[in-house]
């Protein structure tokens, strides 16, 4: 008898036998795990993830004789078997999880890993698959092959539960991807798997394109003193490159070039040590797609296939029962991108996020951050409530993985035991020294402190500069500043704004700056990370102290001028700071510590230095300080047979808000039609005439984000008929078009979203 994996994908056509499709997930996992020395750990799981479709009831589902049968509990019962109540126990995590996502341990529910190991309720005869693989001359790797590997893999955390749990992870992620790609070979005749084989340039090709591009940029450049700093800084990246793996730390002040910098050390880095690929995490969804854009033009000669931006919203939620019906052509369509590229640049939320994951299209793309290098923007972004989780993750990668990562700001805390944390990241090289001539060479401002201002005063300051710059903490704050200025050459910048509203506007303000007219612009803090904007004069509401070099980064950024203005205040509003993100609050108050303790210039090193140490030991106190939930503690004391995987994933959230996604048919920019044209098209592909499943394409997904608003009272705006929902299931809400809701200066109305009321957009 032969037995079947998967249906024809079309009538007619031919079926794959069990056989081959458990020799190719097999083969292909091994592959993945061998960049961590854990071949035979894919093996094994390749081998034994489908063995459950040998049982009758399978075969008759398959074959449309029978009901839907499960079979990923028969490989998980039979690795235990197998391997033994510890590495079988290990194995059988992702083995159970392979359709599902990774179960918790224990036996608190029928879903649990234990208790589908104690099931007698699943479809029998499963057991001739010993006999079908001795007939084929298959063998499973023997227990003391994974022992020796995981042994190897581990080191001396053998028995840190957190690490353990860890390599389950990476063992599962090997897996499922395996299983993905095996899948879409047989359903496409092996063009897919071809074309992954003969893929992507990697990063050793990669490395001499960026080289000779940024080489032809410097030789362009004025030798004005900033950009000899910014070659100077290129020339230690590329030298610190040939430093062997681990962590390594880029500080440099803002406008040193260190997006461009960073890539040519990450690159040149891969490229001596055979590392994979090189993946950029940014704090801000806002700038994904330009920094993807800046690295493909820098790499424009290796081709166009060489940059990957990954955007959260290009991955469709699973449907309810998900656990064991896709199979085939509808199980792919929830596959999102395995990171399978030598650049991908994604955010720290899809990062992080991921890494704690437990259903298979979020953490498909684990493995491959083994041999990889992580570039971490913005490090001191990262929220405190999860810095446990997220400093441990990293560790692993690490120590564990032959990852390595890179820490980048003008303002770094030093995670590796310079602050107080309870999770240490290993020892870090730095890749440029900090010397008082590199930070003379970017003091491109003289900073001031004007104290406690009202919003009237404050505009009337504003009002009386030709072209300034000034930043704010809350959306409903900069939309009132706004409101205050004159009206010509005023500009507004928020997130309330959709990012294809944003890049509009900043688009006029860097030609108005360019020629010198006059021109105010008002912010929020989406312009501190990745805004390559240059005005004489900015202003900062109280703020953290990295904050504040963010925004003073924004100064005579070019240094054209001797000195620009940068001005600290203090806003008289008491609802100037979003009392919802606390953690922006707490950084406030310890900038206002160190500026008592140590009056003078926020943005000297010693304050800077001074600021990360108060802010730290402020949270490291307390059971959950620094991990909020207690998500990292309870992967630290969970034992092997019962890693609450599914629980870590429902806890773990970066950011903690109750926004949710609105979609905006803003008329504006090039193609003022563009956004109206996306919602016909993701209204069609939710509707009854769209092909089953009705999942929107991922590219369609992305083009819409351009138009995505972070809504915080959505069901009241729909409540008063300022949106709709697009499909039954409430999954794509969209403004009424001409909702007063959406105001065409500063977009997303900050006071009483929804209200149809001309009032709400006066500020």
């Amino acid at each position: 008898m032969i037995y079947w994996a998967h249906s024809p994908p079309e009538e007619g056509g031919q079926w794959e036998a069990l056989e081959w499709h458990l020799r190719r997930t097999a083969a292909l996992a091994r592959r993945f795990m061998r960049a961590f020395d854990a071949g035979n750990w894919g093996i094994a799981a390749g081998l034994l993830h489908d063995i459950g479709k040998y049982t009758e009831a399978f075969q008759n589902y398959i074959q449309n004789q029978g009901p839907r049968a499960e079979h990923s509990t028969a490989g998980a019962k039979e690795a235990k078997r197998l391997y033994g109540d510890t590495l079988g126990h290990l194995l059988a995590y992702g083995i159970a999880g392979h359709h599902a996502g990774l179960p918790d341990g224990g036996s608190k529910n029928d879903n649990a890993l234990l208790s589908r190991l104690k099931s007698r309720g699943i479809p029998q005869g499963y057991e001739r698959w010993e006999e079908e693989f001795r007939a084929k001359g298959i063998g499973c790797p023997a227990p003391d092959l994974l022992m020796k590997e995981v042994l190897a893999v581990l080191g001396e955390a053998q028995n840190d539960r957190f690490a353990v749990g860890f390599f389950v992870r990476m063992v599962f992620s090997a897996l499922v991807d395996a299983d993905f790609l095996a899948t879409e070979w047989f359903l496409d005749r092996g063009k897919g798997l071809a074309r992954w084989e003969g893929r992507h340039q990697n990063p050793a090709a990669l490395a001499p394109v960026l080289r000779a591009r940024l080489d032809a940029m410097t030789a362009g450049a004025p030798p004005t003193k900033v950009n000899v700093q910014r070659a100077e800084i290129l020339t230690a990246c590329r030298e610190a490159a040939a430093q062997p793996p681990g962590v390594f730390t880029l500080q440099v002040p803002t406008g040193g070039g260190k997006t461009l910098s960073s890539l040519s050390f990450a690159l040149e880095h891969a490229a001596a040590y055979g590392l994979e690929r090189v993946i950029y995490a940014i704090p801000y969804t806002s700038i994904i797609e330009q920094t993807a854009d800046v690295f493909r033009a820098a790499l424009a000669e290796a081709g166009d296939d060489v940059v990957l931006e990954h955007h959260s919203a290009a991955e469709p939620e699973p449907e309810k029962d998900d656990r064991e019906t896709l199979i085939g052509p509808k199980r792919l369509r929830l596959a999102t991108e395995n990171w399978d590229m030598p650049v991908i640049v994604t955010t720290t939320v899809q990062l992080f996020e991921s890494l704690y994951a437990s259903r298979t299209s979020r953490s498909r793309k684990l493995h491959n951050l083994a041999r990889s290098v992580i570039v971490l923007d913005e490090a001191q972004s990262l929220p405190m409530t999860q810095m446990s989780p997220c400093l441990a993750a990293l560790r692993e990668l690490t120590m564990h993985y032959g990852a390595s990562l890179v820490l980048c700001s003008a303002t770094l805390p030093a995670l590796d035991g310079g602050v107080r944390t309870k999770v240490s990241l290993p020892p870090s090289t730095p890749i440029v020294p900090q010397t008082p001539v590199l930070h003379a060479a970017f003091r491109r401002v003289e900073t001031e402190q004007a104290g406690k201002l009202d919003d009237d005063t404050l505009a009337d300051r504003l009002g009386e500069a030709e072209q300034a710059l000034c930043i704010v903490d809350a959306r409903k704050h900069a939309a009132g500043l706004f409101g205050r200025l004159p009206e010509a050459g005023r500009y507004h910048l928020s997130a309330a704004m959709c990012p294809a509203h944003r890049r509009a506007v900043l688009a006029e303000v860097k030609e108005r700056l360019a020629h010198g007219l006059s021109c105010r612009l008002v912010a929020t803090r989406v312009i501190e990370a990745g805004v390559d904007v240059d005005f004489p004069e900015v202003w900062r509401s109280m703020a953290g102290i990295d904050s504040l070099a963010q925004a003073a980064g924004r100064c005579n950024r070019e240094g054209r001028l001797p000195q620009g203005r940068f001005v600290v205040f203090d806003p008289a509003d008491p609802n100037a700071l979003p009392g919802v993100l606390v953690d922006l609050v707490r950084r406030v108050d310890i900038a206002r510590e160190t500026l008592e303790m140590l009056p003078g210039d926020p943005l000297d090193p010693e304050r800077v230095e001074d600021y990360f140490h108060r802010l730290f030991a402020m949270e490291v106190e307390g059971e959950y300080a620094q991990d909020i939930g207690g998500l990292w503690k309870r992967l630290c004391e969970s034992p092997a047979t019962d890693i609450p995987f599914r629980w870590a994933a429902e806890t773990f959230r970066m950011i903690d808000s109750p926004a949710q996604s609105l979609i905006v048919p803003w008329r504006g920019g090039d193609d003022p039609g563009k956004a109206a044209k996306l919602i016909d098209q993701l209204r069609w592909h939710l509707g009854a005439d769209a092909p089953e499943p009705r999942r929107p394409p991922r590219d369609l997904l992305r083009g819409l984000q351009a138009y995505t608003v972070a809504c915080y009272n959505l069901n009241r705006l729909v409540d008063t008929g300022g949106a709709y929902a697009l499909d039954p299931e409430k999954r794509f809400h969209v403004l009424t078009e001409g909702s007063l809701a959406y105001h065409p200066d500063t977009g997303l109305t900050a006071a009483g979203e929804g209200l149809r009321d001309p009032a709400a957009n006066v500020f």
